[in-house]
């Protein structure tokens, strides 16, 4: 297929083209006179050309059409790279016709088809890369992905092909679904109670997943499983109830039943304090002794009714949320039986509101910024300017001092404090003149690199931070970093490793990219912690600190080496500066390496062995 377009004539014309091989006169014909006419090619294992031979459309060759005159030779040429991938889509035995193939490129996430032909065989022109191969089982939409160690239905298992210089052949995946099942009953309350129709169950596998949907008797029915294999299956009640998790083997009739609304109900109400008024919208929700959420929050109706169900006995933080109104927590509440007509009082908030804009000549008011609120002893409350840049922040407590910062990418961030309540509090976010890219790698002494280390840039005069991490090789790379020359670097290395800071202010000042090759050093420090009862199958645990600060670099658990002998490593340690070791295990003294106290303990320096030290009772 041959592309013309031109911006300045206003025309797109598209030209479908049929080869076999040989060269293929093509023209566009009653074209307007115009200098920049993009033309452009694609075909099968040929990706979008441009003319003269480019595949950036930035670097294209613009073509001169003139009023009168035929524009000649916009040729292109191209050489055959695409390869085969062939093989064949059977339901055990029997080919599979019509069956849906599909080539997903992983890196370009270019996805490539074909239908399998009437004895199920297919194939696949594709360009060089790397690809996963799969098909659609029309009779239930389940997806089987090529491994050549058999079919897979999880993608996570799919095997990829490289595509290089040869076709592919054998590429099979067969269809044909294990016979065994798990099925049950959804009920509430208890076992054989009340049926629940409609739930939907999902079961995942180690070779794949299943979906199912309760029927009138609360019946459903995961099938084509694996037989013996483990399947994790969850069901999806309707609010309030939440999901639930069980675990079976696959076989010829695995029974899982559930049975949901096995623990207490509270409802009730959240009205306005005072008046009496429904708030609808308000979310409600338990906290647990951990503080973490109990159970599925619930948002109440137009007649700010909730309902929290399946409640285990015990005792819960009570809170209720609006935007517009006060946080409200009702601490200690007991909760042992059903409890309903349960009322919530929420007390109207106020607001800060205001217009944010930027810091040019002609200032432009800037949708997309992310403002927080918050205030001593409150959860921060958030908003986000709409296009003509104006936000509001509501349900703040009056005449209470909160701190806003004001965010947005490619501006500086603004943190400012006002007393609540505020109707133009306008805020200008200043863009930096200049922002540079900063890349790098992440290594050990020796030049191998650190998969999974964080990389931590923060200038404080620009009051800004980012964060990278390194990949496979210890690359790291920022983009559009606001321009400055006071960045310290700091780097959380991973694998018991110590935080590395850099001594060096780091300097992204500009104007050009700037490339930093960053060595963690990997002296170790070594030795032994004894019991001083020679006991065996302690958990004993050896902490590494500044000498300086007293402050944690790292810990470990040693390893039992018998006889009461326990063996520990911290593995890159930077060099140049003091530690100090101690060790503990339950029922034995805190211990010290040199000393009885940090204060009297030894100092020691990576790359030390033979710290040995003994924990008394």
């Amino acid at each position: 297929m041959l592309h013309l377009v031109s911006e300045t004539a206003k025309l797109e014309l598209v030209l479908d083209i049929t080869g076999s091989g040989s060269a293929i006169p093509y023209q566009f014909s009653n074209l307007l006179p115009a200098t920049d006419y993009v033309v452009s090619a694609v075909g099968d294992g040929i990706p979008v050309t441009y003319y003269n031979n480019v595949t950036d459309i930035a670097q294209a060759t613009k073509v001169t059409v003139q009023a009168g005159q035929d524009t000649a030779n916009i040729n292109f040429t191209f050489t055959a790279t695409a390869k085969n991938v062939s093989g064949k889509i059977t339901e055990g035995t029997p080919g599979v016709s019509g069956a849906p193939v599909f080539a997903l490129e992983t890196n370009t996430m270019a996805l490539y088809s074909v239908l399998s032909d009437g004895t199920g065989n297919y194939t696949l022109k594709l360009p060089a890369g790397s690809y996963i191969v799969f098909t659609f089982k029309a009779s239930n939409g389940k997806t089987f992905y090529y491994r050549s160690a058999g079919t897979t239905q999880l993608d996570t298992q799919a095997e990829v092909i490289p595509i290089t210089t040869t076709n592919k052949t054998g590429i099979n995946i067969d269809i044909a679904e294990p016979t065994c099942k798990i099925g049950g009953q959804v009920t509430y309350r208890s076992e054989g109670g009340n049926p629940v129709e409609g739930i939907m169950v999902f079961g995942e596998g180690p070779k794949g997943t299943a979906i199912g949907v309760t029927d009138q008797a609360g019946q459903y029915a995961l099938t084509g499983l694996t037989c013996n294999d483990t399947y994790s299956v969850t069901i999806y009640p309707e609010a309030p109830y939440p999901p639930q998790t069980k675990s079976a083997a696959a076989t010829a009739s695995a029974t899982l039943n559930f049975v949901i609304n096995v623990g207490w109900v509270l409802s009730g109400t959240v009205a306005v304090q005072g008046t009496g008024t429904p708030i609808p919208g308000a979310w409600v929700y338990l906290l647990n002794s951990q503080g973490r959420i109990a159970g599925m929050p619930a948002l109440t109706d137009g007649q700010g009714q909730f309902t929290l169900a399946d409640i285990q006995t015990g005792v819960y933080t009570l809170v209720a949320e609006h935007s517009d109104y006060q946080t409200v927590e009702v601490p200690n509440l007991a909760i042992e039986y059903d409890m309903t007509g349960y009322a919530v009082a929420m007390t109207p908030g106020v607001s800060i509101a205001g217009v944010v804009k930027d810091d040019a000549t002609n200032p432009l008011l800037l949708p997309g910024v992310l403002v927080i609120a918050t205030a001593v002893g409150e959860d921060s409350r958030y908003a986000m300017t709409d296009n003509l840049g104006a936000y509001e922040v509501g349900g703040l407590v009056n005449a209470k001092t909160y701190f806003l910062v004001f965010v947005k990418p490619g501006y500086l961030k603004q943190v400012q404090s006002t007393t609540a309540p505020q109707a133009a509090f306008n805020v200008t976010l200043v863009a930096p003149a200049a922002k540079v890219s900063f890349s790098g790698t992440v290594q050990l002494q020796g030049g191998a690199g650190i998969q999974g280390a964080i990389v931590i840039i923060q200038s404080a005069s620009k009051n800004y931070y980012d964060a990278a991490t390194t990949g496979a090789n210890g690359a790291f790379s920022f983009s559009d970093v606001i321009a400055s020359n006071d960045y310290k670097l700091t780097v959380i290395p991973g694998n018991n490793r110590p935080v590395y800071v850099d001594p060096q202010t780091l300097d992204l000042s500009g104007p050009g990219p700037v490339s930093k090759t960053i060595t963690i050093p990997v002296g170790n420090i070594t030795g032994t912690v004894h019991l001083s009862d020679s006991a065996t199958g302690k958990t004993v645990v050896v902490y590494l600190l500044d000498s300086a600060t007293g402050d944690w670099i790292a810990d470990v658990t040693a390893t039992d080496a018998g006889n009461g002998n326990y063996t520990y490593n911290f593995t890159s340690v930077p060099g140049g500066k003091n530690y100090k070791v101690c060790a503990f295990s339950t029922g034995y003294n805190l211990g010290w390496y040199g000393g009885t106290s940090f204060a009297a303990a030894t100092n020691v320096q990576s790359g030390a062995s033979s710290i040995n030290f003994t924990l008394t009772k």
